[in-house]
């Protein structure tokens, strides 16, 4: 039974964090800011990513009760800073950083001409793209840097790699439907084999996995491939797919993504509670898919209390009934 979820566990671990930043590259404003727009746009990202980062890692510290010198470690952000107690929040201020990177970049290219944008574009995301390369695991601190600014650097590059996608899709693949469909399966079979491809270079842990977390990536080109392939295969489906319940995880992401590893706790708490820890230990698949369902199960009421009653803590600025 680990074998299947062993390998789940490798396909979605190779690109489900490249996937928020190519998300908000293909969902970002392809424009320069004045400077009263960048006062806006710290506003908008500080409101939105790091307020609820500070507050959900200040819960969990209260929750868990740990030391005092935890307040450090949620200034400085990176994800083994905040290990164990927080250190799922790590992609909130490494997000706000990458943003930030992607709008400076399009302040300084949209001052060229024309004819030289799209080059300089292209030659920015290599340059993010080595940067974060070169400042992997294995080549910095075990600790990472602050907010996970070496983590930001390929995480910009893939918010390029999202404006190209959106780019692709809007001049070439949303009016033909045999290309688009003929694209969306190469992606997702290319992406899937060239998963396994990048097993060999990830020698830590059972599963191979990577961790953009920790800047773990194995093989940086076949770990870019990879999360390149598989985002775009996720955001062409997601183009198709009308469900109701894909739309809510998708509005509320952040607060599933915050609050995970306190209700997961919960569940397990609930589990051994009720005997049934131990008998699952035994069956893996089975624990995963029952584990993931009671935390989703759980984050949906969350979800409505806090849009409702603290929705600084969801991201959003004002109070919102409709998560």
């Amino acid at each position: 039974a680990g074998m299947p979820v062993g390998a789940a566990m490798q396909v979605v671990y190779a690109f489900h964090m490249p996937l928020f930043f190519v998300i908000s590259g293909f969902l970002a404003r392809k424009e320069s800011l004045p400077l009263a727009g960048w006062g806006k746009l710290l506003y908008r990202k500080t409101t939105g990513l790091l307020v609820p980062y500070v507050l959900f890692a200040l819960i969990c510290f209260y929750v868990e009760g740990g030391p005092w010198s935890i307040l450090a470690d949620i200034a400085y952000g990176s994800r083994n800073a905040l290990y164990p107690h927080s250190s799922q929040l790590w992609f909130l201020p490494c997000l706000f950083l990458s943003v930030l990177l992607f709008q400076l970049c399009q302040n300084l290219i949209g001052m060229l001409p024309a004819k030289a944008k799209l080059p300089l574009y292209l030659a920015a995301g290599l340059f993010l793209f080595c940067a974060g390369a070169w400042f992997s695991a294995g080549r910095i601190a075990e600790i990472g840097w602050p907010f996970s600014l070496n983590v930001a650097f390929m995480g910009t590059s893939f918010m390029f790699l999202g404006w190209g996608f959106r780019f692709l899709y809007e001049k070439y693949l949303r009016n033909q439907k045999l290309l688009f469909w003929l694209v969306l399966c190469l992606s997702l079979g290319l992406g899937v084999v060239s998963v396994f491809l990048n097993r060999a270079a990830l020698e830590e842990g059972p599963f191979h996995l990577v961790s953009m977390a920790t800047a773990d990536y194995g093989n940086p080109l076949l770990f870019y491939l990879t999360a390149g392939l598989l985002s775009l295969a996720v955001l062409l489906l997601s183009t198709v797919v009308n469900n109701p319940v894909c739309a809510f995880i998708g509005r509320n992401t952040l607060v599933i993504l915050c609050a995970s590893s306190l209700l997961m706790a919960a569940v397990y708490d609930g589990l051994a509670a009720a005997g049934l820890r131990e008998m699952l230990t035994d069956w893996r698949g089975a624990e995963t898919i029952l584990v993931t369902g009671l935390v989703l199960g759980l984050a949906v009421p969350l979800i409505y209390l806090l849009n409702w009653f603290a929705p600084n803590l969801a991201g959003k600025a004002e109070r919102n009934s409709r998560p």
